[in-house]
């Protein structure tokens, strides 16, 4: 997430301090990137920090909150139209695209690793005290801390074996493992129901964006760089 926010960073100031439109569609690359970077990362540490119970609500305002602000910075944009200095304004509008991004890395110098990586990394102690916070206190809760850390601690355990299992079986196959782990991985991916299911729905989502008109404009497009 650090890297996403930093990528956003040079993104938005490349945007704002280029006169070409090669250095605007390099800008436009690197921001792009890091948006794809942090919409993954995103979910992902919330669904990994958060307690079970509210994992989906928060994921869920995350969502929210990305369309919100889509909505804040077309807001941004119009007024900069309307009554911005039309030489400048189109910096404004990419330049301060730096400024949450600036904001939110700072957050997450603050913010603990997961309980998740903690424990694939071997910090157990460490993992132990982010669900402390994360939980709170009482015996009952830390009963179910005990749990849950336990439960994390066997994911990974059983995930490490498996990768072991895959490098031990690559290694007897020889030169042709990697295209027959390639190949087992599609026969997953399209014979199991749910795998085949879930791939379904993610290819229909991106193509209805697409095809029901959501496509993002950009009010700084109308303007000329200078």
């Amino acid at each position: 997430m650090l890297l996403a926010d930093v990528a956003f960073i040079i993104g938005a100031v490349l945007q704002a301090a280029t006169s070409s439109v090669v250095g605007m569609i390099a800008g436009r690359s690197i921001v792009g990137l890091a948006v794809g970077a942090g919409s993954f990362v995103a979910p992902l540490y919330i669904a990994e920090l958060a307690p079970a119970p509210f994992r989906g609500r928060l994921v869920t305002l995350n969502i929210l909150f990305v369309t919100l602000g889509q909505v804040v910075a077309y807001i941004v944009g119009w007024a900069f139209v309307q009554w911005g200095d039309q030489s400048m304004g189109w910096r404004w509008m990419v330049g301060l695209g730096a400024l949450p991004a600036g904001l939110q890395c700072l957050i997450m110098l603050v913010m603990p690793e997961t309980p998740r990586w903690l424990v694939q990394v071997g910090r157990h102690d460490e993992a132990r005290s982010v669900l402390d916070k994360v939980f709170g206190a009482g015996v009952e809760i830390q009963r179910m801390v005990d749990q849950v850390l336990k439960g994390i601690e066997n994911e990974v355990r059983e995930e490490e074996e498996a990768k072991r299992g895959r490098l031990r079986g690559q290694s007897k196959r020889g030169n042709l493992a990697w295209f027959t782990s390639s190949k087992d991985n599609w026969k997953e991916l399209f014979r199991i129901g749910g795998n085949r299911r879930a791939l379904t729905i993610a290819c229909l989502l991106q193509g209805l964006q697409q095809l029901c008109g959501f496509v993002r404009q950009f009010p700084e497009a109308n303007l000329t760089l200078s």
